[in-house]
């Protein structure tokens, strides 16, 4: 490989996921040499846990390998993520521990990829040790296709010689609807649009996942025959196996209900050619205009500051000064009103300072259509929420950031006191919470929160008309794992006027549609976490009625 100069950008950031991977990591390693030999690159490796020698391998033979020790094997999806929140290459790639990377076959993925801006990922020709053909790229499979690779060779081979492409010669350069995750090289442009590995899929079929979500925003994932790799496929013990089977049945589960398909491909190609109809051949590529003027211009640390607004011309001057007067300097702030028919829109347009930016809608809608406006006109690395109606305080951003690229975080929230007339109450958060913790009840003050748009893509609102803020941070969890809290309050929260307990009924009803609707759980489940986070806000309601006898 060749090294990096200082001060020089990375080309290609290579994770390895390892787990028990003594007998291979160190043929791995030593092949990536041969691989790419012209661009400049860095190699992560994130250990999931191994109990063999693996690390020790790594440290004593490649001291310039970054290593990332996990106590417990995270599973390939949430590990893979580790490792690429930490890589800085225009083209990610993650390979399996088991490969042999043949002379010049990354860095042909590289030149194919830089000629071709539309591809967004590329995989590359699989082989075993013997030189025989593995069927590397196939199209995306219905649950047919899955259990017909269950039955015996003679009875199954047949109706899987479609899906894997198996009367293909696998010799020419061809876009495919998916790459197995052995070998692929992503752009980061790419990624910054549709995210990360899902995390909800803990072995298998993230690869797809990653491959289906890049088709559905208009990039070519593409098979590439010149460059060549050895897999060396390992198979699992049947004690280890039985321990993955049910995860990965799960995940399976999990992915034919995520894209709304089961028995046939039929529904989702005729989406995906809608897609492609709609973006065109020039635009199929792309990300939106703001994300991709931010990466060229360098300005990827950027905040964009959201502020919807609706009949606030008491509130919104005090809400957009105190995002103007952080601390953290490089950032902008767009409010979106959603059709006031008051002063709001001539109070921000007093606002002398060109980091504001008005966006003025002239019917009615909803916060979370104000918020999505904001968000697609976006152009900072990080979006940041602020109600109309709410202020921060002077180091609210630069701590949160900070922290965040400290600990390679890509969402977080932090403590806020809620203001009223009567008196102020600290809403204190924990320092972490995952997605199914949140399904309890939401913590999380919209606020207070911030997501990089970097790792995870552009992440939009629900249109719901109440909670719309809650299922947006459960989709960003089920995306990124967990997030983080900070516990400053840093923001402080205004409770106006309306009714509490009319909005607490209402707020039920809206949390089962989030539940139902953008959550995918049964009746049986919704209510099961209905009740759970209808009993915290009540908890939550008393604490703030008790606070002012």
């Amino acid at each position: 490989m060749t090294e990096r100069k200082q001060g020089e950008q990375v080309k290609v950031s290579i994770v390895i996921l390892t787990w028990n991977s003594e007998r291979h990591i160190d043929a791995c390693l030593a092949s990536l040499e041969q691989g790419l030999r012209k661009f400049s690159s860095e190699v992560i490796v994130i250990d999931n846990g191994s109990k063999d020698a693996s690390c020790a391998v790594i440290e004593n033979n490649w001291p310039g390998v970054r290593l990332v020790r996990n106590a417990e094997n995270r599973g390939v999806a949430a590990a893979r993520n580790q490792g690429i929140r930490l890589a800085g290459g225009d083209y990610v790639l993650v390979l399996d521990d088991d490969t042999v990377v043949q002379a010049g076959a990354f860095d042909c993925m590289v030149r194919y990829m830089e000629g071709r801006p539309e591809v967004g990922l590329c995989g590359p020709k699989l082989t075993d040790a013997d030189g025989q053909l593995q069927l590397s790229c196939r199209q995306f499979p219905t649950l047919t296709d899955k259990l017909a690779r269950r039955l015996p060779a003679f009875a199954g081979r047949r109706m899987t010689e479609t899906v894997e492409m198996a009367h293909w010669d696998h010799g020419t350069v061809r876009a495919v609807d998916y790459v197995i995750g052995a070998c692929q090289m992503m752009r980061r442009r790419a990624l910054q649009e549709v995210g990360l590995f899902d995390e909800r899929i803990f072995y298998g079929p993230e690869d797809i996942d990653i491959c289906l979500r890049l088709r559905q925003a208009g990039w070519q994932v593409v098979y590439h025959p010149e460059a060549v790799v050895v897999h060396n496929e390992r198979r699992l013990t049947t004690s280890l196996r039985s321990g993955l089977i049910l995860k990965h049945l799960w995940g399976l589960g999990y992915f034919f209900v995520k894209h709304g398909y089961l028995l046939s491909r039929r529904r989702l190609y005729a989406r995906l050619s809608e897609v492609m109809r709609r973006s065109g051949p020039e635009a199929a590529h792309s990300t939106t205009q703001a994300m991709r003027q931010s990466c060229r211009d360098g300005n990827m640390d950027k905040v964009s500051v959201v502020i919807p607004s609706y009949n606030s011309s008491a509130y919104i001057t005090r809400a957009v000064e105190s995002a103007l007067n952080q601390s953290y300097e490089n950032l902008e702030v767009i409010v979106s009103d959603d059709a006031s028919t008051d002063d709001t829109c001539n109070r921000v347009r007093e606002i002398d300072d060109p980091r504001v930016s008005l966006l003025e809608h002239t019917l009615k809608s909803s916060a979370a259509c104000a918020r999505n406006s904001a968000i697609e006109a976006a152009a900072g690395r990080y979006i940041a929420f602020l109600d109309s109606d709410d202020y921060w305080l002077p180091d609210k951003l630069s701590a949160q950031i900070s922290r965040m690229q400290a600990a390679s975080e890509s969402f977080s929230y932090t403590s806020f006191m809620v203001k009223s007339k009567s008196a102020e109450v600290l809403i204190d958060v924990p320092e972490q919470v995952d997605y199914k913790t949140l399904l309890k009840g939401n913590i999380i003050g919209a606020s207070t929160v911030v997501y990089d748009a970097g790792a995870l893509g552009k992440i939009y609102m629900p249109t719901l008309s109440m909670t719309e803020d809650y299922a947006t941070w459960l989709n960003i969890l089920r995306q990124c794992g967990s997030g983080m809290g900070i516990r400053q309050p840093l923001t402080y929260y205004t409770m106006r006027s309306d009714s509490l307990s009319s909005r607490f009924v209402v707020a039920v009803y809206f949390n089962y549609q989030v539940y139902r609707k953008t959550q995918d759980l049964s009746p049986v489940m919704s209510s099961y976490y209905l009740s759970r986070n209808s009993l915290r806000a009540l908890r939550k309601h008393l604490r703030y009625v008790t606070s002012h006898w």
